[in-house]
């Protein structure tokens, strides 16, 4: 044991032996002891957990909606096969009496429609689409012959790039080609201004 005994013992065997016991006998004191409170879950009762009130509610409106719509299907198929307690058959034409005056005014404007329409068929065009299309071609070959550059479309460069060349930069043959006239007079007039004193 780690502790001395209360008392003198003559015996230390016989002490600690004696000590042992009494441990022992303490442990099984503890293990078998009883709590004071009860902690353990209570008891479900089972008029909790099942709540037979509202069940015996839920059946009956059940079967009370089972009945309302049985009735209504008796009240139905009742109104389908009988003919009913009121004739409501309603043999009435209705009349009018500007009805032959209302077909005159449609007949009338149906002719008048078709007419149009006739007439609108039958007029030839004033203008002349292949016309329009041959100017337009005699006005781009004006234009092409016009025009100082080849257009974009052709291949060529365009004057706003050809601004951007070098000096250094030779002109294209095809625009070279095409204003040899243009190019000559401005070389010509470069040789004026560069040699003044020539005779």
């Amino acid at each position: 044991m780690s502790h001395a005994p209360p008392g003198a013992s003559c015996n230390k065997t016989l002490q600690k032996k004696w000590e042992s016991m009494r441990f022992t006998a303490h442990r099984d004191k503890v293990r078998s002891i009883q709590p004071t409170v009860d902690t353990r879950q209570p008891p479900a009762f089972l008029h909790i957990r099942q709540k037979a009130k509202k069940l015996q509610l839920g059946r009956e409106r059940e079967d009370q909606i089972t009945r309302h719509n049985r009735e209504l299907a008796n009240r139905m198929h009742h109104i389908m096969k009988s003919t009913g307690r009121t004739d409501h058959s309603n043999d009435y034409k209705p009349k009018s009496l500007n009805f032959e005056k209302r077909v005159q005014e449609f007949q009338k404007i149906s002719g008048e429609n078709l007419k149009t329409k006739n007439r609108l068929l039958s007029v030839k065009p004033q203008y002349s689409t292949s016309l329009w299309e041959s100017e337009f071609k005699e006005h781009l070959s004006i234009k092409k012959n016009l025009s100082m550059f080849p257009s974009v479309s052709e291949g060529a460069i365009s004057p706003r790039k050809l601004k951007k060349l070098p000096k250094e930069c030779p002109i294209p043959l095809s625009i070279e080609g095409q204003h040899s006239d243009t190019g000559s007079a401005v070389q010509v007039e470069e040789e004026k201004i560069t040699d003044p004193l020539s005779p």
